[in-house]
């Protein structure tokens, strides 16, 4: 890991995933610490927006949330001015809904189902520069 990524206390990046499916969540969860990831877990977008801080790097964010459109995580880190990146991944094929979440300028936008090593590459992949 390089120094992309803010890290929390113990030096690894912190990803937050946003994933109500366990079937997904919990792959993710044991892949990404397997790799060298600190993860954090939500549920739902109360979980997220409560959890969501400076100490996470990423949020691997699910968009059918029970609580609501996960794309409203990436609105609220940008209203609060976070450096967070977001990585979308979705299972919805709407254009015109996917049109609306990419104009919020996720970092990435991966279909599910998605290739682990899609989701690896948009970590490791820089954020260009503004």
């Amino acid at each position: 890991m390089t120094g992309r990524f803010q890290t929390d206390k113990d030096d690894r990046p912190v990803v937050l995933v946003v994933e109500d499916d366990g079937g997904t969540a919990t792959p993710l969860r044991i892949l990404l610490r397997h790799v060298g990831y600190q993860v954090r877990f939500a549920r739902n977008l109360k979980q997220a927006k409560a959890m969501l801080n400076r100490d996470i790097a990423c949020v691997v964010l699910d968009l059918m949330l029970p609580d609501g459109d996960g794309s409203e995580m990436i609105t609220y880190a940008r209203e609060k001015k976070l450096p967070t990146r977001f990585i979308v991944v979705t299972g919805v094929c709407e254009t015109e809904y996917l049109r609306k979440v990419g104009g919020l300028r996720p970092d990435k936008l991966l279909p599910k189902p998605m290739e682990f090593t899609e989701l690896l590459d948009a970590l490791e992949t820089p954020r260009p520069v503004a």
